[in-house]
């Protein structure tokens, strides 16, 4: 039976992104000349995704990387303001980024970060005008 779109766009759909890129990279050089015309022939358009740069953790990326948890800033502990909240050592509160975090006493705001999220290329934000021109 030949091969089909569908079954094809299946097959695809249904192997990891990195493990197909691998399996490509490790067989190209091993595959016969007509499938390296064919492969060459579908992958002629493609180009690669522009690299973008984070504002926040100052790291490349693409877009297709970009997830949930991509972009991990630490706590800058020189410029945290620190609220003791308690009596006992580890009682106190760091504001890091105008956000307050659970502190481990003087020794800084615990080990988690500071922001957890998705890259940022830019902190434009637009400008809306509070009354409108007449």
């Amino acid at each position: 039976m030949p091969p089909t779109p569908g079954a094809l766009h299946s097959l695809i759909t249904s192997i990891p992104a990195k493990t197909l890129h691998a399996y490509l990279l490790d067989n190209i050089s091993a595959a016969p000349p007509d499938t390296l015309v064919a492969l060459s022939s579908l992958f002629a358009t493609l180009s690669p995704p522009p690299v973008l740069h984070c504002i926040r953790c100052h790291e490349d990326y693409t877009d297709v990387e970009n997830g949930d948890r991509s972009c991990h800033v630490p706590h800058d502990n020189d410029s945290a303001e620190v609220e003791w909240v308690g009596h006992k050592h580890g009682d106190s509160e760091y504001e890091t980024y105008g956000k307050m975090v659970e502190g481990e006493g003087d020794l800084g705001p615990s080990d988690d970060w500071c922001y957890e999220g998705t890259h940022t290329v830019s902190q434009v934000k637009p400008i809306v005008p509070t009354t409108l021109p007449v």
